[in-house]
């Protein structure tokens, strides 16, 4: 059975085309195939609108990626694997290696810290929130090709 691996982005709203955002998935489903096997990537892209995200002071142009690997994976491969979705992330999009933050946790850290955060929310409205979110992503999966919703869920 292929395991399905989950990709977070956080990224500036406008900071990418569509087929940016494919040829990036792609990219880096193929980095994590080669480095761990078969899997499922699936891409989560959410933006901030302008004005909403800032760097030192300034307005952001940065983005944030969490893609979950391997709980115990060995450092050497790890940084080796991030090294690569790096590179690639800087030629996709175009960006100094300052604008990408990638974080490649443990598997159970990320299920963990996602599990804790929607604990932040009464039950009722983390029912409803979840389902705001899990529409916004079908939705535009079905009108763009990826998953992508504003961090605020009401654009």
């Amino acid at each position: 059975m292929v395991k399905t691996v989950r990709m977070l982005c956080l990224v500036q709203q406008d900071a990418f085309t569509a087929d940016q955002i494919l040829r990036i998935e792609a990219g880096i489903r193929y980095i994590y195939i080669k480095y761990f096997g078969p899997h499922r990537l699936e891409g989560y892209w959410m933006y901030a609108p302008p004005g909403q995200a800032f760097v030192a002071g300034a307005q952001s142009t940065a983005s944030a990626v969490v893609l979950p690997v391997a709980d115990g994976l060995a450092l050497d491969i790890r940084h080796a694997f991030m090294r690569e979705v790096t590179a690639l992330w800087m030629e996709r999009a175009r960006c100094r290696n300052s604008e990408i933050v990638l974080n490649a946790t443990d598997h159970t850290y990320t299920v963990n810290l996602i599990r804790a955060m929607s604990r932040r929310y009464r039950p009722t409205m983390r029912l409803f929130g979840l389902a705001r979110m899990v529409f916004g992503f079908m939705r535009s999966r079905l009108r763009r090709g990826h998953a992508l919703i504003s961090v605020n869920m009401a654009h």
